[in-house]
């Protein structure tokens, strides 16, 4: 995987279309280690991915630790997209997601994700304002003067 085997590469993009929610799920942390601009576009696109009836809190949640543990710059528009979505179905699920997203920022520099947070702050609710909060407090107290 590390030396980006072609081979290996296309098995774990087939992998992330599967069917079988397991192998999907083993293919999102498998790209964790794997920086290749096709599996992170593959993953941005079903991270965007909206389905009316259905929601797989884990699959989703799995593609924002994959992104973010990458620090990926071009996931950030995708969550922040997210976390100004309001959702009547699924809501429970889909609030959840946002405070994975918001703890997520916490591997990308107090510069790029600060607009982000303050547009969580400002405009939240609940506990997504609290976790914008404490996140944005946090890198802020690493971030030198």
């Amino acid at each position: 995987m590390r030396f980006k085997d072609k081979g290996s590469l296309s098995q774990l993009s087939y992998s992330l279309s599967s069917a079988d929610r397991q192998e999907v799920l083993h293919a999102i942390s498998m790209c964790s280690l794997v920086n290749t601009p096709e599996l992170i576009n593959k993953m941005l696109t079903m991270l965007a991915r909206e389905k009316l009836f259905t929601f797989d809190f884990d699959i989703k949640k799995a593609l924002v630790h994959s992104l973010a543990k990458q620090k990926q710059n071009q996931a950030l528009p995708v969550f922040a997209k997210k976390l100004k979505t309001r959702k009547i179905l699924h809501a429970r699920r889909y609030q959840q997601l946002k405070l994975e997203i918001i703890r997520a920022l916490m591997n990308y520099p107090a510069d790029q994700v600060l607009p982000i947070l303050k547009q969580q702050i400002d405009t939240g609710s609940g506990s997504t304002t609290v976790q914008a909060k404490q996140v944005l407090n946090k890198l802020l107290e690493g971030k030198p003067e």
